[in-house]
């Protein structure tokens, strides 16, 4: 490994589990040469060649040992931030109780670029629970650059543009300023991010519960009589605690924030039904696993509805968050280890279980096929497969991790995350580029679900499917296998395609 990236590599899949990527910090400057040239005589050229010829041998070989040998992290964020152009002098021109000037902000403008290239593990390992108020205000130095965890109420946002000199040199053309009323601390945070959560934009004026984990910056100039703090920050998350239509705030997201869950980070999966899980879901996946398994699961249960399989499969946007119920047969379990640093030490998580669920489709066939022109898909007429992931697993379902043959009834309840694409030889069989698309839960724990109509809990997630026959046209390019998946994939279809694992398809 080279000194210029520290970490940067997929995680191992499981069986037909999906991927997340390690955070990765990259310390190579923008401005630094990525060759050299030895200037030398004509009669020296050819004793020249072997020497750079010998040196490229060598520098080969102490990649290849570097790469073996373990990083000691560092210490504080200022040792980074020197690898990162931003030295004492650059922190030295920072002025404590005055607003923010030419010099600071190109500082500033140098940490927001910054930012999103130290990994989450880095801050993890370096932040602070408590802001300790009176000694930043009495020394601000002494704290520069360290990280605190800042929570309020975010009461504006100012979208901040740069000049077009300044955008070319640090690769974003705009930033946000929000003002915080502070819980428990004394005046005002004004925390600096280059992203808000989409459903604020427009909204110069708002009342919404923040928590962020911020690098403090300066102390600012004080307002009527009350210090201001400034820092900056990865990313601020958004705990909503009341229904506000207007920001598309009900009741499940009132409960995911009350949960802990950063309602912002849905934005990153947005765009993403009909795909596999992609490296920038990763931190919304692993807050709600958190989200959930922190939920009373008597309110969880209380607040679901039955899901309809036409909805997800036809509108997963609109369904996207929804607390769901879901019944059907269990059919395998697979237990996932967590392999990032950053997300057991944030999120406390260092394995999940992923369900593999085969659910009724009702009286009519659901049908999933591409675009028109292209060859027919194949036909579920009995059952659908869908994916369902938790962190809790009954003590005695443990036996069932990995069993070959599992056919249990179950009930769960969790949250709707996406409907999302996997390799499946019996979709591939009808045309190579088609997955197989599934609905995936995030849910408690699961209970076994009795068939008898007496004790059923309800008409479940398949109400609505007897009365109509359901068609699923999806484009190609849905499809289109993307080349940072390829090495998951291959795993996923040797996974799948094990004769003791039989793949789950139509009719199964």
């Amino acid at each position: 490994m080279t000194n210029d990236v520290m970490r940067g590599e997929l995680v191992r899949d499981s069986g037909a589990s999906h991927h997340g990527v390690r955070s990765s910090t990259s310390v190579a400057s923008p401005h630094q040469p990525s060759s050299f040239v030895i200037r030398h005589s004509s009669f020296l050229r050819a004793s020249s060649l072997v020497i750079r010829h010998s040196l490229c041998v060598w520098l080969l070989a102490m990649s290849a040992v570097a790469q073996q040998l373990p990083m000691a992290p560092f210490a504080a964020p200022r040792q980074l931030l020197r690898l990162f152009d931003i030295g004492e002098s650059d922190l030295r021109a920072l002025r404590d109780g005055q607003p923010i000037g030419p010099e600071d902000q190109e500082v500033l403008l140098k940490i927001l670029y910054r930012l999103p290239q130290i990994g989450w593990d880095e801050i993890a390992r370096w932040q602070r629970p408590d802001v300790p108020w009176s000694a930043l205000c009495a020394e601000p130095d002494s704290a520069r650059t360290d990280f605190f965890v800042v929570g309020g109420r975010v009461r504006s946002v100012t979208r901040r543009t740069l000049t077009p000199r300044q955008a070319s040199l640090f690769e974003f053309d705009h930033y946000y300023q929000l003002d915080v009323d502070l819980d428990g601390g004394p005046g005002t945070a004004v925390i600096f991010a280059r992203a808000v959560p989409a459903a604020w934009e427009g909204h110069t004026a708002l009342h919404e519960p923040v928590q962020a984990v911020a690098m403090f910056v300066k102390l600012g100039a004080e307002r009527s009589g009350q210090p201001v703090w400034l820092f900056a920050a990865p990313r601020v998350a958004w705990l909503p605690d009341r229904v506000q239509a207007s920001l598309g705030i009900d009741v499940p997201q009132v409960l995911l924030g009350q949960w802990g869950m950063d309602i912002g980070l849905w934005d990153a999966v947005r765009d993403r039904d009909g795909l596999p899980l992609g490296a920038d879901e990763r931190e919304c996946f692993y807050a709600l696993l958190h989200a959930v398994g922190r939920a009373d699961a008597a309110q969880l249960a209380r607040h679901t509805q039955p899901a309809v399989l036409r909805q997800l499969l036809l509108q997963p946007q609109q369904e996207r968050g929804a607390l769901r119920q879901i019944t059907g047969r269990l059919r395998r379990i697979t237990r996932i280890v967590v392999e990032e640093p950053d997300v057991r030490h944030r999120f406390g998580i260092d394995a999940y279980y992923q369900l593999d669920v085969v659910v009724p489709v009702g009286d009519q066939p659901i049908e999933v096929r591409g675009a028109p022109g292209e060859q027919a898909g194949p036909v579920y007429r009995e059952s659908f497969p869908c994916t369902c992931c938790t962190t809790e697993l009954p003590a005695a379902w443990e036996p069932l991790v990995d069993a070959p043959h599992v056919n249990r009834p179950v009930l769960l309840h969790g949250v709707f995350y996406k409907l999302w694409a996997y390799h499946n030889p019996l979709v591939a069989a009808y045309d190579a580029r088609q997955r197989q698309l599934s609905p995936m839960f995030v849910v408690g724990a699961p209970q076994t679900w009795d068939l008898s109509a007496d004790s059923r809990p309800g008409p479940g997630l398949w109400l609505g499917l007897g009365f109509i026959g359901l068609l699923i046209v999806v484009g190609s390019a849905a499809w289109a296998l993307h080349r940072s998946d390829r090495r998951r994939l291959e795993q996923l279809r040797q996974r799948r395609a094990a004769p003791d694992l039989p793949p789950i398809g139509p009719d199964t």
